[in-house]
């Protein structure tokens, strides 16, 4: 129950998503908590794993279920989640097996499917989404329903049905929904658009023993559109300015996954940074929390965007930005000799030498600062051959994510062009 309180006032999130709950108990908490909440609430009523084993708590004792006042036609955790989570759904999303669950019968078509949204509707919640993945349809797609409790309204949602065995297809699948709900798109919008994404990721798929994983990497065809990009971004800046950061931060790193390759990208990782006007303090600098790094042939991002994510990209952003304060972003990316030749050829260039660098200082701090002094102004690149212990690096500086993105096409050009 803490948990729950503390995510809700610390996150102050725009929607719900239920998945395994385990016992009686637990449903009735959460369902009690989405009551109080008022949010918009994705249930998804997770029973049975994709190995056919029971993912709730056998709870038969019959001071269970008359301490609860549950219906003793079914299983305990079943009723409970019927009476207690349900009726406080905005949308309830069971796959077939677990419709059946929830109504007590077997679904061998699309009308039985049909019937089956109809009574799970009538425990309360407005929409009931019954996952068809393991329906077979007659003209073999896969096809999913959804009813409108109060428009009295089915929707059916068909793609070509992929035939494979999936693990966590349908939390992603309920996850996806809630996502978009929270994004402000209505239930029928946003079960269509987290259908295509799903399908999408399924045909990325890749093995992982006898399973297929869902491919959830950013590549270009997984994107979301970029409004919904920047309606995501927007739930995670404080104000207007942050929002405005981290939208830029997060388009400029999608840019550098679609066109940088991967032989650019450093041992330690990439990271790419933006701050505030007028940063003091790491916290003013809003960076990837993991790293862009190598994916096979291509490069993606692991982590959020976040202010205070950063220490070496952050120092780097304070120097130069002390120096000029319009120069408020900074990429790192792998040292070779040919590429600083080539950037010398393009860019106004610095550099430091680690073995002068003083007791007691930041490296990065120090040597971007060291190097401006060098050239009396700020330089659109500053490398270093690194040290014992220490990765030789190249950075580029720049007024904002787009201009260092800007500078590293320059750098990348023609290639780009061929790499594209």
């Amino acid at each position: 129950e803490s948990q729950i309180n503390h995510v809700l006032s610390d996150l102050q999130p725009a929607a719900i998503k239920t998945g395994m709950l385990y016992d009686t108990a637990t449903v009735r908490l959460v369902g009690e908590k989405i009551r109080a909440s008022g949010l918009p609430a994705v249930v998804d009523p997770v029973m049975v794993a994709t190995v056919g084993k029971e993912l709730f708590k056998n709870e038969y004792q019959a001071n269970i279920i008359l301490k609860e006042s549950l219906d003793v036609r079914y299983k305990p955790f079943v009723a409970a989640l019927k009476k207690y989570l349900l009726p406080y759904a905005t949308l309830a999303t069971p796959n077939i097996n677990e419709a059946c669950q929830l109504v007590g019968w077997k679904l061998r078509n699309v009308d039985d499917v049909k019937l089956a949204c109809e009574t799970i509707a009538n425990t309360g919640c407005k929409f009931v989404l019954v996952k068809g993945g393991h329906l077979e349809a007659e003209n073999g797609k896969a096809i999913d329903v959804l009813y409108d409790s109060k428009k009295k309204k089915f929707y059916e949602y068909e793609t070509p049905r992929i035939r494979a065995r999936f693990h966590g297809a349908g939390c992603a699948y309920a996850s996806l929904i809630a996502g978009y709900v929270a994004l402000g798109n209505g239930v029928p919008s946003a079960v269509g658009k987290a259908k295509a994404r799903l399908s999408e990721m399924m045909a990325g798929r890749y093995s992982l023993g006898a399973l297929e994983m869902l491919n959830v990497l950013p590549q270009e065809r997984f994107r979301l559109p970029s409004s919904d990009i920047q309606l995501q971004m927007c739930a995670a800046g404080k104000n207007a300015t942050e929002r405005k950061i981290i939208y830029e931060l997060e388009s400029a790193v999608a840019e550098i996954e679609r066109i940088l390759p991967p032989e650019y990208v450093a041992e330690v990782g990439i990271n790419f940074g933006y701050a505030k006007p007028i940063p003091k303090w790491r916290e003013d600098v809003c960076a990837l929390e993991g790293r862009i790094i190598k994916v096979g042939s291509r490069v993606a991002h692991i982590g959020c965007m976040k202010f205070g994510a950063s220490k070496h990209v952050a120092n780097i952003i304070l120097a130069a930005a002390a120096a000029d304060p319009q120069m408020r972003s900074a990429m790192n990316f792998r040292y070779c000799t040919e590429t600083v030749e080539k950037c010398k050829k393009i860019f106004t260039v610095g550099s430091f030498d680690r073995a002068n660098e003083p007791d007691g200082v930041s490296s990065m701090e120090w040597g971007t600062a060291h190097a401006i002094k060098e050239l009396g102004k700020v330089p659109d690149i500053v490398w270093d051959a690194g040290g014992i212990g220490k990765e030789p690096m190249i950075r580029i500086l720049g007024k904002n994510p787009a201009d260092v993105v800007l500078k590293l096409k320059r750098l990348l050009a023609p290639r780009v062009e061929k790499w594209l």
